[in-house]
């Protein structure tokens, strides 16, 4: 059993996310409109967010087993677009550490 909305919250306000912001994954067949969901509830919330949402790819899944992380995957075609989710996750980091770090100097 699912939890619903409501107690998807109040787990959320259980846990403590002052300086961590959220990563959602998406699977490639949901609809938009549930990673709009998502990210409505996180931003009702007031917690920090990612702006972009991490795809889930075979790739992701078969990483693992293999003992690769997303920086040695393949640069091929299939994977480009798996490659570039986390490249702009991390852009996305270094922007919120660096202001951080302006606005505390």
């Amino acid at each position: 059993m699912h939890p619903t909305h409501d107690e998807d919250r109040a787990n959320l306000h259980r846990a403590s996310f002052d300086a961590v912001p959220c990563l959602a994954q998406q699977d490639r067949h949901e609809s938009a409109r549930q990673l709009e969901d998502a990210e409505c509830l996180v931003d009702e919330l007031g917690l920090p967010r990612f702006g972009r949402a991490i795809r889930r790819y075979k790739i992701h899944a078969d990483a693992p087993t293999e003992g690769k992380v997303v920086n040695q995957y393949p640069e091929f075609a299939q994977t480009a677009k798996s490659i570039d989710d986390y490249r702009a996750a991390a852009l996305e980091l270094m922007l919120i550490w660096a202001n951080a770090a302006t606005a505390s100097s």
